[in-house]
């Protein structure tokens, strides 16, 4: 919810922005979502992967199994996949999760290893489920929960430690 509201983050920017009534606050999200995916984020933080390197390389470094799966949500344009390849791990499947093709098109590393979900977090829960080895998962999240409104929190893993 906006602090200064009662209004969720989206209805609260329906209500100030949207010059079109006719619009639902969702699709007035959905639009705003689409726009800034087709025209802003492929300017978004050119090469922030190379930020990245070291804390991907130093991660995958300290994984013992390898042939995990790995689930990329909010995967835009492959950075996460570009780093998990950089660090050459052996994963199982990888699913490239992204609701936005114009970004999905713009990715150069998928091959057959690489599984496209074109759908948001919201879509996993078959995945989720279809884990017949029961192994542990990698799942890359990166600048992905800021734009999450409500998280399906009941419909993610419990991640305990021993």
């Amino acid at each position: 919810m906006h602090p200064k509201t009662a209004l969720k983050r989206k209805d609260w920017l329906w209500e100030k922005y949207c010059a079109n009534k006719t619009l639902t606050p969702d699709q007035f999200i959905e639009r705003v979502k689409a726009i800034y995916y087709q025209y802003d984020a492929p300017l978004y933080n050119p090469g922030y992967e190379h930020s990245l390197r070291k804390k991907f390389i130093d991660f995958f470094s300290n994984i013992n199994e390898s042939g995990r799966d790995i689930i990329d949500i909010g995967a835009g344009t492959g950075e996460g996949l570009k780093l998990v390849k950089a660090c050459a791990y052996n994963y199982g499947q990888y699913f490239y999760v992204e609701p936005f093709k114009v970004m999905i098109d713009q990715c150069d590393q998928l091959d057959d290893s690489v599984i496209v979900v074109n759908g948001y977090i919201e879509d996993l829960s078959t995945i989720l489920q279809r884990n017949p080895s029961n192994q542990p998962r990698i799942y890359i999240i990166s600048a992905v929960l800021r734009t999450i409104e409500l998280p399906p929190i009941n419909s993610l893993p419990r991640v305990t430690y021993n």
